[in-house]
């Protein structure tokens, strides 16, 4: 080769050779692994394993391309026609590596299938309930690491009780490290802040040498949920996956779950059991660990972060936990908060919510079970003195109907509402069908949608509704009979609470009542939380 000018030409370059690669990898990766063999139980979901791949042979490898159940996608150098990975299992049972080596030319090799068995997850490492009500020890019924409280007190918690704290300095704190903060784990819990207030707040936070590593809280800057890792020493500052900007709420049980795949080096945040941060990538490291902290956190050697609120259940675990596993935590707890079975009487079963008064000339007739109220679908109606359930977190509806006539507007059963339109409306449709409806907001024109059920209203026929709202899925059901049809399902995430009182029989638009349902309404009950079909198939077979 030499360069010409189109006048003079220089001298000839050395003699160079060119080698075309026309021939991809011809064998299958080797691949091994000492916590998930072959064909075997491995450990369980969550928990990251090694695992070494090989050339098998083939002298041109440069590096490998993996993905756990999908398609390859995933590249790694290989060096000397090896390389390692860490990878986290996130599905229980049989779980299949696809490997395939990648030649210098950029030729893929035939996959090789790596087929391993994982069990599932296990329990938390600690977990305090804050049931105790009294004292000044909190209990870990998953380990043996109690919290000791200083200043901070006992209150009604999410689920059961809680701790309080005032934001001056109360703290729970246990006498030694739960989890490695280098490592996978996880931090979940229900927090609730009496006010967003103008600096950071830890709910929950594990001690270093100076700084906390993991930090579970409110980031006062994006006035939002956030979980950080940081560096338990030197002069560090924290890396933080937080929720979006104003989403953090005062007064408002939310349910948090940070995570940390260290194989990954991603972090997560779940808000209500959905992703709302992540993953973000962190490469921090980490220093000596310490002991674990509620309601205030370490930086630089001192205590900051004080959080003004309550904090109930607080789960941690040596490992990743799931999408499926942290939904299961906001939607597990599914609490009977009211049950009328208004057999002669509006009396409140569980005594939570209190009890029905009927009005507008509601009377009682026969029902399902026992008796019922019979409405006149003019005036007719039951309320309760308060609300059942917070709307925006997920809840269960339910009742016996029946239609003495097919009405020409919608009919309520049930409805919870603000002070200008109902948040949720179990009941008949004007299209002849059954359903719920939702509202986006307490105005008198927000946005409405309805998940309506293929099955076609009767009159004079007894049936049994059931609504769901489920936060983790933004999910609205409808089920009739007990039966759900999933193509029904309406897509849905609740921005708001409803305070206002419960309401048997009518609905509220525009800040006026209306909706008056014609017939025989019996057994109603109200949860916090999302049943699950076969829950409400038991309901509906009595």
């Amino acid at each position: 080769m030499r360069a010409e000018d189109g006048i003079t030409a220089g001298g000839w370059s050395p003699w160079c050779e060119l080698r075309v690669d026309t021939t991809a990898p011809e064998r299958e990766p080797e691949v091994s692994s000492a916590r998930y063999p072959e064909n075997a139980w491995g450990d369980g979901v969550g928990r990251a394993g090694s695992f070494a791949f090989g050339a098998n042979g083939v002298t041109d490898v440069t590096a490998f391309v993996y993905g756990l159940n999908h398609e390859p996608d995933t590249e790694v150098e290989a060096a000397d026609g090896r390389a390692a990975v860490e990878i986290t299992p996130q599905e229980e049972g049989p779980n299949v590596l696809s490997v395939r080596g990648k030649d210098g030319a950029g030729k893929l090799g035939p996959i090789r299938t790596y087929v391993f068995n994982v069990r599932a997850g296990t329990a938390p490492a600690g977990h305090w309930s804050f049931d105790e009500g009294q004292g000044g020890t909190a209990a870990d019924s998953a380990g043996d690491h109690p919290a000791t409280l200083a200043g901070a007190g006992w209150t009604e918690g999410r689920q059961g009780g809680a701790v309080r704290f005032t934001g001056q300095g109360q703290h729970a704190v246990t006498g030694s490290p739960i989890v490695a903060s280098d490592r996978n784990l996880a931090i979940s819990a229900w927090v609730r802040l009496d006010t967003l207030p103008a600096h950071n707040a830890a709910a929950v936070a594990q001690d270093g040498e100076l700084h906390a590593g993991p930090w579970l809280g409110y980031r006062a800057a994006s006035r939002s949920w956030s979980f950080n890792l940081n560096h338990t020493t030197g002069t560090s500052q924290p890396v933080w996956a937080y929720s979006a900007q104003d989403t953090a709420k005062a007064g408002v049980w939310t349910h948090l779950t940070g995570v940390y795949d260290a194989a990954a080096k991603n972090m997560y945040l779940f808000v209500n059991g959905r992703l709302a941060a992540g993953p973000v990538k962190y490469h921090g490291g980490a220093g000596p660990a310490g002991p674990l902290r509620f309601g205030e956190a370490q930086f630089q050697g001192s205590m900051v972060d004080p959080w003004p609120g309550d904090v109930d259940d607080v789960r941690v675990w040596d490992r990743a936990v799931v999408p499926e596993e942290i939904a299961g935590l906001v939607n597990g707890a599914k609490t009977l908060t009211a049950h009328w079975t208004l057999d002669g009487t509006g009396e409140d079963a569980t005594g939570g919510t209190g009890p029905l008064t009927p009005g507008g000339g509601a009377a009682w007739t026969s029902g399902w079970l026992g008796d019922a109220i019979t409405l006149d679908g003019v005036a007719g109606h039951a309320a309760a003195g308060q609300a059942a359930v917070r709307t925006d977190q997920s809840y269960t509806v339910s009742a016996w109907v029946q239609l003495d006539r097919l009405p020409a507007s919608d009919a309520v059963v049930v409805s919870q509402g603000g002070s200008r339109t109902s948040h949720f409306s179990l009941g008949y449709s004007s299209a002849g069908r059954w359903g719920i409806g939702v509202a986006s907001a307490d105005t008198d024109n927000p946005g409405a949608w309805a998940a309506l059920s293929d099955a076609v209203a009767y009159p004079m026929e007894w049936t049994h509704l059931a609504g769901v709202y489920d936060a983790p899925a933004g999910k609205v059901r409808i089920y009739v009979g007990g039966q759900h049809v999933p193509s029904t399902d309406l897509g849905y995430v609740s921005t708001w609470n409803a305070e206002g009182p419960l309401q048997v029989g009518r609905g509220m638009s525009a800040g006026t009542v209306g909706g008056h349902f014609p017939g025989a309404i019996d057994d109603v009950r109200v949860y916090q939380g999302a049943l699950s079909s076969d829950d409400i198939a038991r309901l509906a077979a009595g």
